[in-house]
């Protein structure tokens, strides 16, 4: 039996159910489809919010890693936050880090 017949005898199946049956039938149906979209759509939104908080952090990394270099070969903060275009407190926090 090839593919197709086989689906083609699942289609038969499923018109030979009760009322009762094809009601359950539906629903279960109804219940799988619905799961299947809800794993769908937090694998999604999981995956992006995982990229920006990946993007985040190497933000966070690339400044503390610049202002580190910056502090290292003697700017000072101001020097840096006019190089950088990071505000005051955010410079510090890495150039006292």
């Amino acid at each position: 039996m090839s593919e197709k017949d086989g689906s083609l005898s699942k289609i038969v199946d499923v018109a030979s159910l009760s009322g009762e049956e094809r009601l359950k039938y539906d629903r279960a149906r109804k219940y799988y489809r619905d799961s299947q979209m809800f794993i769908t759509q937090a694998y999604s939104e999981g995956k992006e919010e995982g990229l920006i908080e990946g993007e985040a952090k190497g933000i966070n990394e690339r400044n503390a890693y610049f202002v580190g270099q910056m502090k290292a070969n003697g700017l000072s903060i101001e020097d840096i936050v006019k190089l950088t275009n990071m505000s005051p407190d955010e410079v510090s926090r890495y150039y006292y880090a």
